[in-house]
């Protein structure tokens, strides 16, 4: 008996060694797992933080290509203004030129000749203009097309539509003219 005590003493310390072995080796694991839970939450955490960063930067690249993109924009717009305006200025000097009026640094020249001979085809298309009226109106014939007048030796057609175009049309290509004349004295005044 003696020696199944001894016997089962041993054993029971042998059991004991084995349990206390055994929890330390389930502590240890769960040290490691909790570390490992740890080490995952912090690199959790800095991915979410690295998250942010990059969503601040993409917003803020977002907001400069958009600003980029406004002042492209506006150079454009600038550009194409100063086309505009220069392309006006080039009209009007051509028209000036083709009257024999120059104007360059605040002076005022006329050149005669060419004045005369702008005033000249002009009296001519006029006079030419009239010339074929006349000759319609002696025959007792009109034909406008443009105007939408047709006169012929038993009927009058008028088609006030084209009249009123032609008349619209006459009046805005006179107060141009006047415009222009008045932008000549309003400059020779300066």
């Amino acid at each position: 008996m003696k020696h199944l005590l001894v016997t089962l003493f041993v054993l029971l310390s042998f059991t004991a060694c084995n349990e206390k072995e055994e929890q330390a080796k389930q502590e240890e694991a769960r040290k490691i797992e909790l570390a490992e839970f740890e080490a995952q939450k912090k690199a959790l955490k800095k991915a979410e933080e690295a998250q942010k960063v990059l969503e601040a930067e993409k917003a803020k690249l977002i907001e400069e290509a958009k600003l980029a993109k406004k002042a492209l924009e506006d150079k454009i717009a600038e550009e194409q203004e100063a086309k505009i305006k220069a392309q006006k200025e080039a009209e009007e000097k051509q028209k000036l030129n083709a009257l024999g009026v120059e104007m360059s640094d605040g002076k005022f020249s006329i050149d005669t000749e060419k004045t005369k001979v702008f005033v000249d085809a002009m009296k001519r298309k006029v006079d030419d203009k009239i010339k074929s009226i006349s000759d319609d109106l002696e025959k007792g014939i009109i034909q406008s097309k443009e105007a939408g007048i047709d006169i012929n030796e038993k009927h009058i057609h008028i088609d006030l539509n084209k009249t009123q175009d032609v008349l619209k049309d006459w009046g805005q290509k006179i107060q141009v003219f006047v415009q222009e004349f008045d932008n000549i004295t309003t400059d020779k005044e300066k």
